[in-house]
């Protein structure tokens, strides 16, 4: 299966010719032809996870293929294609297994309410938390990991990478807020501490790059 990571948190998964998008939001300016899609998750409402916009160029090139959100999207972009999973589900649709987990966004102040979120799991080889740091409860053998978030603290992110501890990689994502010093700072850094410590391994994917897993 191949994964190419786009701006931020934007993902692309091929298998057999066919692709999964996931959270081609309006920060993601490109997330290359996206012919053959059979799939996209959105995993939740906020504009740098979602953008009706993209997702209209998106199923105007594939009509048939499902769009696997949240309550929440669903009340912005209501189209026959639009299903919302519950944690615990599993889908299968052409070559991928999606497997849905979570339910809430990470908290970032009580003056604002907590937007929902989807977890997915594809193929039993990568998983995606969105915007939460909600463990799946099996093992991960790649992990899509949110780098700098207004909701999270570093501390945070090692706790859940020591929790998960993708048997292969994990590669920072959620991570178009950070400058170039951010980046050194956050990932090169302390992540890079982090894997050495727990004995993980970091890739880290510039937006176009592309790995088989």
């Amino acid at each position: 299966m191949k994964l190419t990571k786009y701006v931020h948190s934007c993902l692309v998964l091929e298998e057999q010719g066919k692709k999964v998008i996931i959270d081609p939001g309006s920060w993601a300016t490109e997330f290359g032809d996206a012919a053959n899609v059979v799939a996209v998750v959105v995993t939740h409402v906020h504009a740098d996870h979602f953008s009706a916009e993209n997702l209209e160029a998106i199923f105007a090139q594939n009509p048939d293929a499902k769009l696997f959100t949240t309550e929440e999207v669903k009340q912005q972009f209501d189209k026959p294609s639009v299903v919302t999973p519950q944690a615990g589900e599993k889908v299968t649709i052409g070559p991928f297994t999606l497997e849905f987990f979570g339910g809430l966004h990470a908290e970032i102040h009580a003056i604002k309410p907590v937007a929902q979120n989807i977890g997915v799991m594809l193929n039993d080889v990568l998983y995606y938390p969105g915007d939460a740091l909600t463990p799946p409860g099996k093992p991960v053998k790649v992990l899509s990991m949110p780098s700098a978030a207004p909701w999270m603290k570093m501390s945070e992110a090692i706790q859940y990478l020591q929790e998960v501890k993708p048997s292969e990689f994990f590669f920072p994502t959620h991570n178009a807020l950070l400058s170039d010093k951010g980046h050194q700072a956050y990932e090169t850094v302390w992540l890079n501490n982090a894997a050495e410590a727990l004995g993980l391994k970091q890739t880290i994917l510039e937006p176009g790059d592309a790995v088989e897993i």
